[in-house]
């Protein structure tokens, strides 16, 4: 069997500033955090604009093999008023050089951290029904133009 490529197309990016969380901590799977979105998360891109929701959140889990979790759920509303449950699982691997200047404090260089999600959609809306039926995925990243706490990811369409 020949080799396929898998083609994307880019939905949007998402920037969540972190609201409250809650740290349950050092369990028998790693260190918990539940992290909360908080106000002010923008979704931008050709195929969707519009606003994180307050509500959903992440579990995040730090693995004692360094590892992390995430495996999270936002509400998005369209700026057409249309509203898009996003749920998306993956991994985060922090590179030592991320770990070494977060650790010092410096800017932090993020292309040598694994940040992969793959992200389903739910909604009722007949002008994103389309979504219902699309597997995604994304890279995760840390925006430069939010305070921190925050994160972002760049959804791609799988094709």
């Amino acid at each position: 069997m020949a080799e396929s490529e898998i083609k994307t197309e880019f939905l949007f990016e998402v920037k969540i500033p972190q609201g409250p969380h809650h740290l349950i901590g050092d369990g028998p799977l790693g260190v918990r955090r539940i992290t909360y979105p908080g106000s002010g998360a923008t979704v931008q891109g050709p195929r969707l604009k519009g606003t994180v929701l307050a509500g959903g959140g992440d579990p995040f889990l730090m693995r004692p093999d360094g590892v992390g979790e995430v495996d999270a759920r936002i509400t998005i509303q369209a700026d057409e008023g249309d509203l898009i449950m996003m749920s998306y699982k993956g991994l985060l691997v922090y590179s030592q050089k991320y770990l070494d200047a977060e650790a010092r404090g410096d800017q932090t260089p993020q292309d040598e951290n694994y940040f992969y999600v793959s992200v389903l959609f739910e909604t009722a809306s007949e002008r994103y029904r389309w979504l219902n039926a699309t597997v995604a995925v994304a890279l995760g990243f840390i925006p430069e133009d939010l305070p921190r706490p925050c994160i972002g990811y760049r959804v791609y369409a799988l094709i």
